[in-house]
């Protein structure tokens, strides 16, 4: 990975991001090892707008229990310094520890997952040894369900549940096309978050494309899919839940990445929003 979020030409040098991971996966167990360097703007609704640089060290092992399901573990020593510009810059020398429980038996058609199930559940504290307590601890667990009802009709289902506590909490977001359709990536964030996202995906065209004099770009096969949507997140009292129902299409582009609209409604399960919103989106269905 290498990128710059310098905005001006002074800050090229200081703002580059970078990270090399190498993976091993000539054993059953794959090892993985890798160094990297980020600085970047965030915004955080509680901390507010602040520049963070971080740089360490990464390492990870896959070990599979059987074809279906394995077991994953990483840790990263990295040095962390935000700066929120009112004061000296807070330092921190922090290590995160995960281990994850990984299912996954689902059978993929072109725009996404059709039959099977995939589940995963990680665990991970990460500890400051600067002054010597726990920065935070993440709990995450992710379970998806498709139910294929005949060759072409299939019942999708997901469960999200994110919990972080710390002294610096880090927070999920929901919004956007992979969680709660309707809202923005940063509109829906906490360090508390749960969302069900429920699809019925069914086929809509054998092919659309578009023919230019000398290009022609093809999207075969296209579907469609009826959604609900229901979560929240929130960091200490629950605000209430959000929701949203539409339709969607998804298109496999060139036969590479895959194309998708949604359109809809929001609603807080008391009223629906007004007008339709519209999502475009590259990527596969959850």
């Amino acid at each position: 990975l290498l990128a710059n979020s310098a905005q001006r030409s002074s800050d090229i040098l200081g703002r580059f991001n970078a990270a090399v991971t190498m993976v091993d996966l000539t054993r059953r167990s794959n090892v993985a090892l890798g160094v990297f360097h980020f600085a970047n703007d965030y915004y955080d609704p509680i901390q507010a707008f602040y520049f963070e640089r971080s740089f360490g060290v990464r390492a990870g092992l896959n070990f599979p229990i059987h074809i279906f399901r394995r077991l994953e573990f990483s840790t990263s020593l990295w040095s962390s310094e935000k700066d929120f510009y009112t004061g000296k810059p807070v330092t921190a020398f922090l290590v995160s520890n995960f281990i994850s429980v990984v299912h996954d038996n689902t059978l993929w058609f072109t725009n996404g997952p059709i039959d099977g199930w995939r589940t995963r559940i990680t665990f991970g504290p990460t500890f400051d040894f600067q002054r010597a307590k726990f920065h935070n601890y993440t709990i995450l667990f992710d379970t998806r369900f498709y139910y294929r009802q005949n060759t072409s009709l299939t019942l999708a289902h997901r469960t999200l549940v994110w919990f972080n506590d710390g002294s610096d909490i880090r927070r999920y977001y929901i919004g956007g096309s992979w969680g709660l359709r309707g809202y923005g990536f940063h509109e829906v964030s906490g360090r508390k978050a749960f969302m069900i996202n429920n699809e019925l995906r069914f086929p809509f065209a054998n092919s659309l494309a578009l023919n230019f004099r000398s290009l022609t770009i093809a999207l075969a096969p296209v579907r469609g899919a009826f959604f609900l949507d229901v979560g929240n997140a929130w960091d200490y009292k629950y605000p209430g839940t959000l929701g949203s129902i539409g339709f969607g299409l998804r298109g496999s582009l060139m036969g590479s990445f895959v194309l998708r609209i949604d359109m809809g409604k929001k609603t807080d399960f008391k009223k629906l929003s007004k007008g339709l919103f519209t999502q475009f989106f590259f990527g596969w269905d959850f």
